[in-house]
């Protein structure tokens, strides 16, 4: 019973932190979307809250590394949750204008332990509608000791509308590169991504952290 009042307790805290950030992302804006998770999948019945932080920093024409003082930390919030075969299914919301949707799957089996893949499609709007997306690629991990280092890479499609003929799917590109580090029943993740728009020679890169934080089964 102690133990039980315990977890509790650490569950009510990082619900505090989460009502925090979600206070702090009314006064900020939009951006490209991360992802803040390895190729392993939960698994069935289980469910994580999927905090973070994403947009940290802006790489220049001269590959020279920014602080966007603009919108230093922009939080987002989310769920994930496992279901069978190996599928998950998630939703985040990039305080306050985005709202994205995600299914992923690991294609490997559990216990195959050399490493992990996974396929991961994900849907989302822009400023509540203005601009859509589509989202896909795939995710590598490996079990480095105690972490969890983890490669992705996406293409993108902007301007999901029927009445929308600009096609920008096949040059929209970005590579991830991330850690999955365990905290007790939890998991840090610290992630940078590199995105290479079309039509413009800019290149972006972006910092975020998410938590993978295990939501307690009620019995």
């Amino acid at each position: 019973m102690h133990l039980n009042k315990k977890r509790s307790n650490r569950f009510i805290v990082k619900l505090a932190l989460i009502l925090l950030l979600i206070t702090l992302g009314q006064f900020l804006g939009c951006f490209a979307t991360t992802n803040c998770y390895t190729a392993r999948t939960l698994a069935p019945g289980k469910v994580a809250l999927t905090p973070g932080l994403d947009y940290l920093a802006l790489m220049d024409n001269e590959g020279k590394v920014h602080l966007n003082t603009r919108s230093f930390a922009l939080p987002s919030l989310g769920v994930a949750a496992g279901l069978p075969f190996r599928f998950e299914t998630a939703i985040r919301w990039y305080l306050i204008k985005t709202f994205e949707g995600a299914l992923r799957w690991q294609v490997n089996p559990r216990t195959f332990k050399w490493f992990d893949v996974s396929a991961n499609f994900h849907v989302g709007t822009f400023h509540l509608g203005l601009l859509n997306y589509l989202k896909i690629g795939f995710t590598i991990d490996k079990q480095l000791g105690p972490i969890i280092p983890y490669l992705s890479y996406y293409r993108y499609r902007y301007n999901l509308s029927i009445n929308q003929k600009e096609d920008l799917f096949d040059s929209n590109r970005v590579l991830v590169f991330g850690v999955g580090i365990p905290f007790k029943s939890d998991m840090i993740i610290p992630e940078v991504n590199y995105f290479l728009p079309a039509g413009y020679r800019e290149k972006y890169m972006y910092f975020s952290i998410g938590v993978r934080i295990s939501v307690p089964r009620v019995k």
